[in-house]
């Protein structure tokens, strides 16, 4: 189990979950455009505990009043029409970025909606998969394989979370 492997692993850097997230978050600060890498933490670094093994310490986000982030689906679920609208408009964009960039991300319900000091928000990650945890790790390895992963999650998401049978539309012109 993956609960096992963690504990298994907390101690050693090449191994442990949280040091493969740290160099995958470093990795993707190197490739991805800046518009794209806005959805993770700004900061995030490994720290190691004696007791605990390697640990990450990571920014937090919270909304421009101090206030911590709601998950997307709980925004969603009590927000008017026309922020619905948005709100799907930049969750599309996000995951459609992800599977353009083949990111590596497997869990929608870790999207935060941000608001911003203008009224504006943006959706943020809070967590992300630096492997799949197979005992051949092809999604990793294969960009296609992660792109359709991603859509699909997301696909799925939207539909138990929020209610929607939302489709992604393909790649956005932004991101052409």
């Amino acid at each position: 189990s993956v609960a096992k492997e963690i504990r298994k692993c907390r101690h050693d850097e090449r191994r442990n979950t949280c040091c493969q997230e740290y160099r995958y978050h470093q990795e993707l600060k190197r490739r991805l455009p800046d518009y794209v890498f806005a959805a993770f933490p700004e900061r995030l670094g490994q720290v190691y505990l004696p007791t605990r093994g390697w640990c990450l310490v990571e920014s937090r986000v919270r909304n421009a009043d101090g206030s911590p982030c709601e998950r997307f689906s709980r925004t969603y679920r009590v927000a008017d029409k026309a922020t619905q609208a948005k709100l799907v408009k930049e969750f599309w964009l996000l995951v459609g970025s992800f599977a353009a960039y083949a990111v590596r991300f497997y869990d929608p319900q870790n999207i935060l909606v941000q608001h911003l000091a203008d009224g504006s928000f943006r959706l943020r990650v809070v967590d992300f998969e630096p492997i799949a945890h197979t005992l051949i790790p092809i999604s990793s390895i294969s960009p296609v394989l992660i792109s359709g992963k991603v859509i699909r999650r997301a696909r799925r998401y939207l539909r138990g979370h929020c209610g929607i049978r939302a489709k992604h539309k393909g790649l956005n012109a932004r991101l052409r």
